[in-house]
């Protein structure tokens, strides 16, 4: 990792993991999206006593160095810009919970590890809760799982009922929408989720495979995302 040289206008690009598959295997980038982020600003040196006036306010900011471009998203994108329609006087957020936790807008670990259980068909599975507040009308996201072979299956959970529907993407078209999220993973797995609500839950089960993973949720409409963890003790056969 380094730093830009910001006295002049640099474009700095790199290829994901994803890109250069693309490109060995003979095929175009084909590039429709892109995402802004203001990762590496700090707000905090926006100075509206600046003796030079007005115009000087943000010069701090201005001068502060970029990060050079890197492969990893996760790390390089934490803070994404995101689109919300006309008249909006606040901007979305979620809400999550585990199970029998109250509602947070904190950074959220599920613990998958009920070992008393043996049977494989038997387990219940985990139910996380989301709510998505300071919007209306939502009936879209996309959930990314990083590593797919830790989890069985993924279905409604009890909140919003479970008249809804969970599709699994194709890893094309599950990257088409994560240009939003820049997760990158050999065995990641993506989901459609349409509960035509702002809360709802998912109900998580796991594999025999032991891993901890961080999964998101975003919202097709208004791009807001949630960061979860989901600890998984795989399941034992008998």
């Amino acid at each position: 990792m380094a730093y830009l040289d910001n006295s002049t206008i640099v474009v700095d690009a790199v290829l994901t993991r994803e890109g250069r598959r693309l490109l060995s295997e003979g095929q175009g980038l084909d590039i429709r999206y892109f995402t802004l982020s203001d990762s590496g600003v700090d707000y905090t040196l926006w100075n509206p006593d600046h003796p030079s006036g007005s115009a000087f306010y943000g010069e701090a900011i201005e001068n502060l160095p970029s990060l050079e471009a890197i492969p990893r998203g996760q790390f390089y994108m934490r803070n994404k810009l995101i689109t919300l329609g006309k008249g909006t006087t606040s901007i979305p957020y979620f809400q999550m919970a585990g199970p029998g936790a109250t509602l947070t807008t904190d950074f959220v670990s599920v613990a998958i590890n009920d070992t008393t259980d043996k049977e494989v068909d038997n387990y219940p599975g985990v139910e996380v809760h989301f709510k998505l507040l300071g919007s209306v009308g939502e009936g879209a996201y996309q959930l990314t799982i990083p590593n797919a072979t830790a989890i069985s299956s993924i279905t409604p959970g009890n909140v919003n009922g479970s008249g809804w529907n969970i599709t699994n993407l194709s890893n094309e078209d599950g990257q088409a929408v994560t240009y939003l999220q820049n997760i990158e993973a050999a065995d990641a797995a993506f989901y459609n989720l349409n509960p035509g609500n702002t809360e709802f839950s998912v109900k998580f089960r796991r594999s025999t495979v032991s891993a901890v993973i961080d999964c998101s949720l975003i919202s097709l409409s208004t791009g807001i995302t949630k960061t979860f963890r989901l600890d998984i003790t795989g399941k034992t056969t008998t």
